[in-house]
């Protein structure tokens, strides 16, 4: 895949290392190209399964002449790519200094990864992917889940709205599903999950939420990390489940979040703990809110397949 540049905000992070920016920054720069990386092979595979290992990543830091450590910059993308693929994710590596990038940003990445099933897209089994972003959503108007950036100074006077929200999610996700035939709700054709199977991984990601309410009532040093991959959802068989069995799970799981939010302190909803994939300090509130967004992104996706649009 051509180079990445590093983005804060959705906008150009700019800033030469050993001047402007700490290693530390550069290495979360690293990271966050990384994710986008990986959004875009989801969107041209549809499947992350699909990527049978990371083979090379060339990392360029724009760097002061005195700056030595591009390496440990680079660190931020091998990291995460380890986290998420295993030994799949250990991959050959180049990073250089150098003296400017496209925009003036921090951080530019190439990736070469292998992949499977991509037909003409595939050569010698190592993939360059194409596409740009555009042609990638062809399939849906959603935006790409990790290419999302979230506020994290959601207003805590607000936490009843939000609530409300979260507590509504349940009757919307049934009004987008129920009545709809089996064969709709559980066709799938290039996508890589069927609008069922979107329902289903609402309530498979309840005890994410959950856990993370624990962390914060424990003060733990890092939110619980999530399995990026969505095995859980992938092997579950969601479309061979009876529907009604989903939607009653569902809200009776949220349910439980929402009594386990209600009875605590409202000095929590204060602190602040790294988020794991973000890299940034999110409140207890802003967790709230990022759970309603994530709702949100895949009620948009279920209706879009129920209503066929494109």
């Amino acid at each position: 895949m051509s180079g990445r540049l590093a983005k804060k905000d959705g906008k150009p992070w700019t800033g030469k290392l050993g001047v402007e920016l700490t290693t530390e920054q550069g290495k979360q720069a690293a990271r966050g190209i990384a994710i986008e990386l990986l959004a875009t092979l989801q969107a041209a595979l549809g499947d992350l399964d699909k990527i049978k290992r990371i083979v090379k990543l060339l990392v360029l830091v724009n760097s002061a002449p005195h700056f030595t450590e591009p390496h440990v910059v680079a660190n931020g993308a091998s990291e995460l790519f380890l986290e998420i693929f295993g030994e799949l994710g250990a991959h050959a590596r180049s990073a250089f200094g150098a003296a400017q990038i496209p925009f003036g940003c921090c951080v530019e990445i190439d990736l070469i990864a292998e992949v499977t099933d991509r037909g003409p897209i595939l050569s010698d089994s190592k993939c360059r992917v194409r596409k740009d972003k555009d042609n990638m959503r062809e399939s849906s108007q959603v935006p790409i889940w990790f290419e999302r950036k979230f506020d994290v100074s959601f207003p805590v006077a607000l936490l009843p709205n939000l609530c409300a929200r979260l507590r509504g999610t349940p009757a919307r996700l049934e009004e987008a599903v129920r009545g709809r035939s089996h064969k709709l709700l559980t066709g799938k054709a290039r996508e890589k999950w069927s609008a069922q199977e979107h329902a289903g991984h609402l309530l498979d990601l309840e005890p994410l939420w959950l856990a993370r309410v624990g962390d914060y009532v424990a003060a733990s040093d890092q939110l619980t990390v999530a399995d990026l991959k969505n095995r859980q959802t992938d092997e579950a068989k969601h479309n061979t489940r009876p529907l009604e069995q989903i939607l009653s799970e569902f809200r009776a799981a949220r349910e439980g979040l929402l009594k386990c939010v209600d009875e605590l302190d409202g000095s929590l909803f204060d602190r602040a703990i790294p988020h794991p994939r973000l890299k940034t300090p999110m409140r207890l509130v802003d967790h709230l809110y990022f759970v309603a967004e994530h709702d949100d992104h895949h009620l948009a996706r279920i209706w879009e397949l129920v209503n066929n649009v494109r």
